[in-house]
């Protein structure tokens, strides 16, 4: 294998690995779009929220890196936990307004959580101590591999086959499809349509904090990074399709291995790359690639 080919095939794998952590984020921010028709400006903030409480558990409360696979659950519990209570007193409420009203105040919270963040935890980035195991490299092709882009792509392996079991092997999922397609005919059914979006809300912000707990591993994060996570997900959501749990893999994929590319070939367009992309998509799809064409 010469020099370019292995090139080739080392942002290749870099690709994978950043459009699996793009999937963890979008896959939730995608969620609540499709079943509570909302645009969840706040996504990003609790993305952040996830790191930070990765950052708590794994240098605060322990002496150890092994405590990252403790801040693996439990740092997605405290964002979905978080992100309910921003649903239940911030958005319920105002469900039947005009979406404008849901941008607006689900965009104020991130704002605000974003200051609150800065006063917790400071301006300065923060980094986390991760597992020895996670720290090595395997050599594929005679090309080095790190063991935390495995990772990352095993967890968001396992994501998308939790959530596809979730929404077509349980009860939960069949309902969520219901409300999706019937809103009114499921409530008429006794379904607790209040309950069911917080349940959603909170499942969707849960894969957001998970992501925050992957990035926390990868390098150092801290104030800027919700903005931008949240913009990269609405690329991949745009691109893969709104609403579609299968078009945010596509999506993340495509956007991962577009921008890994982009910045060993043209690094001062990459992020342009991304909107071209987007554009593209959207000129000739405007639902997205995997998405459904409204009726």
């Amino acid at each position: 294998m010469d020099v370019d080919a292995g090139l080739i095939f080392d942002q290749l794998i870099a690709g994978l690995g950043r459009g699996s952590l793009l999937f963890l984020i979008a896959s939730g921010l995608t969620l609540v779009l499709g079943v509570l028709h909302v645009l969840n400006f706040a996504h990003g903030v609790t993305f952040l929220f996830g790191a930070y409480m990765s950052f708590e558990i794994t240098n605060r409360l322990a002496t150890t890196p092994e405590y990252f696979w403790l801040a693996l659950i439990l740092a997605p519990i405290a964002t979905a936990a978080m992100s309910g209570l921003i649903e239940v007193f911030f958005l319920r409420p105002i469900y039947k307004r005009h979406i404008l009203y849901q941008f607006l105040i689900l965009f104020g919270v991130g704002y605000i959580l974003s200051d609150v963040f800065k006063m917790l935890w400071g301006v300065q980035y923060q980094s986390v101590s991760r597992p020895e195991i996670l720290s090595g490299s395997v050599h594929v092709f005679n090309r080095v591999i790190p063991n935390y882009t495995i990772f990352m792509i095993g967890i968001a392996a396992l994501a998308a086959i939790s959530i596809w079991f979730i929404l077509n092997r349980t009860w939960f999922g069949r309902t969520v499809r219901a409300v999706h397609e019937q809103s009114e005919m499921a409530s008429a059914l006794g379904v607790n349509i209040r309950r069911l979006y917080t349940t959603v809300f909170m499942v969707g912000s849960f894969f957001a904090g998970l992501g925050g707990v992957v990035v926390s591993g990868l390098g150092s994060f801290g104030p800027g990074m919700d903005a931008e996570m949240l913009i990269l997900a609405f690329i991949v959501v745009c691109v893969g399709g709104m609403g579609s749990i299968s078009g945010a893999i596509v999506g993340a994929l495509i956007i991962g291995i577009a921008e890994a590319y982009a910045i060993l070939y043209i690094p001062k367009f990459a992020l342009v790359i991304l909107y071209f992309i987007m554009a593209l998509v959207l000129y000739f799809r405007p639902w997205g690639l995997l998405g459904r064409a409204p009726e």
